[in-house]
């Protein structure tokens, strides 16, 4: 069951914030070795290109893989509704 609530914004605006503690549960994890800083720093040694990320106002920019919105549905009076976007 997927839990959500509306919360307000700084600025009077509303916010529907969804809880997937239940989804987490039972989804799959993969195991996943993050390599260490030392690591990273000699891979990229020598590059003469680098960027930056900003993940400041990164909710809903990750796209959800069409066989898995379903996993993210839920319904309200008015419809049922998935995100096909990853929410904050």
């Amino acid at each position: 069951m997927l839990l959500h609530v509306l919360s307000k914004k700084l600025n009077g605006d509303l916010r529907l914030i969804n809880d997937f503690c239940a989804l987490n549960q039972v989804s799959f994890t993969s195991e996943y070795f993050f390599p260490g800083i030392t690591d990273a720093f000699h891979k990229i040694k020598g590059a003469k290109v680098f960027s930056k990320l900003d993940l400041e106002k990164g909710s809903y920019q990750i796209e959800i893989s069409a066989l898995d919105r379903h996993k993210t549905a839920f319904t309200r009076p008015f419809g049922k509704y998935e995100f096909n976007r990853v929410p904050f």
